[in-house]
């Protein structure tokens, strides 16, 4: 499956919108987008540190499903930080566009001086 990153921006949207922790994968509905690949997506940013996930179930020997308690990680909130506003969301996937994709971790140095920029604190 190939990783989408609006997808992932919908997601962690989604989970910095709950009010409460305890909620599992049949609570996250985004249009037109099945339950496996949202799982896959959660898993993909459980990976990366974005989400926490406080109990897993296993499936089978080789697959964990989450189950429950998903949240933002701070590095989950420094990231949705960066690409919550829609012209740096635009902005990053132009780039990655441009660039015929580009690796997560230039793309973040990207938006954080980007970010920079716009605060002023870059000249």
């Amino acid at each position: 499956m190939k990783r989408d990153m609006d997808l992932i921006r919908d997601i962690l949207c989604f989970v910095e919108k709950m009010t409460t922790s305890t909620f599992d994968i049949q609570h996250i509905k985004l249009d037109k987008t099945d339950e496996n690949t949202i799982r896959y997506h959660i898993q993909l940013m459980v990976d990366a540190g974005f989400i926490y996930v406080n109990t897993y179930q296993p499936k089978d020997e080789n697959f964990f499903e989450i189950i429950t308690g998903y949240r933002l990680t701070w590095e989950g909130h420094e990231f949705l930080d960066l690409i919550k506003k829609d012209t740096n969301w635009n902005r990053a996937k132009e780039l990655m566009a441009n660039t015929g994709g580009m690796a997560f971790k230039v793309l973040i140095d990207v938006l954080v001086k980007y970010a920079a920029g716009q605060a002023g604190l870059v000249p």
